[in-house]
């Protein structure tokens, strides 16, 4: 998965499937995507927190992930991304 900000240096990340986290992580999104909760879904990690955002336009409904270190510091935010992008970037499609 990519992450960029306007015009500048883009940042990669991935994701290792320990125990069928990322099945469950999938889930997450979809269940956000389908069901548009108002407050950000917060996901902690190990060394991050992951926060996503819902929204739905055009009767599109898209999630946008930022990842923050626990150190405080900003890991990145992507562009708003729609289910079927999430369903081609974790390989269900």
């Amino acid at each position: 998965m990519r992450f960029s900000s306007c015009w500048s240096n883009e940042r990669i990340f991935g994701f290792k499937d320990l125990d069928g986290a990322l099945e469950g992580f999938y889930s997450v999104i979809v269940d956000g995507l389908t069901n548009l909760p108002n407050e950000e879904t917060k996901i902690e990690l190990l060394n991050e927190t992951m926060n996503l955002q819902y929204k739905r336009e055009m009767n599109i409904s898209s999630v946008k992930m930022k990842i923050s270190y626990n150190n405080g510091e900003e890991g990145g935010t992507t562009v708003w991304l729609s289910k079927k992008i999430i369903e081609k970037l974790l390989g269900k499609l």
